[in-house]
């Protein structure tokens, strides 16, 4: 029984990581990304201890439809990206309020924006002479975007899961009868 919940999460976190994925193609505001809620989401939500996958095919799928990022700054964005999904299953998986999602979309997009403008002063800031500082500084404009995506999205996720469960929890059961 566990194995087959298993696999029935392990598919649905997929298929959601393939909608999401496809959905940066659509027209968006730099860095306002639905990847680092869903990340989250799913370390919050998902019984498998390896829901940070999940954030990760969805933006392998956008780095190869768009042709590929460099090498260093990719690995900087995925370890930024793995870090909500740790985030969710440390601070939200036993327990869960709205300040709680907050304070930990804001520690998820914090630990995004560091990590992966790291790796992006590694190949560019370095090669333009800047300091990690003012790299950093650099960024803050699209850490904004950040914050917004990570917070507006997270609302969306966690507000739609715990309106969708009062829906179910409080639908009449369903009964079907055959024959008279």
């Amino acid at each position: 029984m566990r194995d087959a919940h298993l696999r029935r999460e392990g598919t649905t976190l997929l298929l959601g990581a393939v909608l999401l994925g496809l959905s940066l193609f659509l027209p968006r505001p730099v860095n306002v990304s639905p990847i680092g809620a869903f990340g989250l989401f799913v370390g919050a939500m998902a019984r498998t201890r390896h829901a940070w996958i999940f954030p990760l095919l969805a933006l392998a799928l956008y780095v190869v439809g768009i042709g590929g990022y460099h090498i260093a700054v990719l690995a900087g964005v995925l370890l930024g990206f793995s870090l909500p999904a740790l985030i969710g299953r440390i601070v939200l998986a036993r327990r869960r309020s709205p300040l709680l999602v907050i304070l930990a979309s804001l520690a998820g997009s914090a630990g995004f924006f560091l990590v992966s403008n790291l790796g992006s002063w590694a190949v560019y800031g370095r090669a333009q002479g800047q300091t990690l500082l003012e790299h950093y500084l650099l960024g803050l404009p699209f850490f904004r975007n950040t914050v917004l995506g990570d917070l507006g999205f997270a609302v969306v996720f966690f507000g739609a899961y715990a309106g969708l469960g009062r829906f179910v929890r409080s639908a009449p059961p369903i009964s079907v009868r055959f024959g008279g």
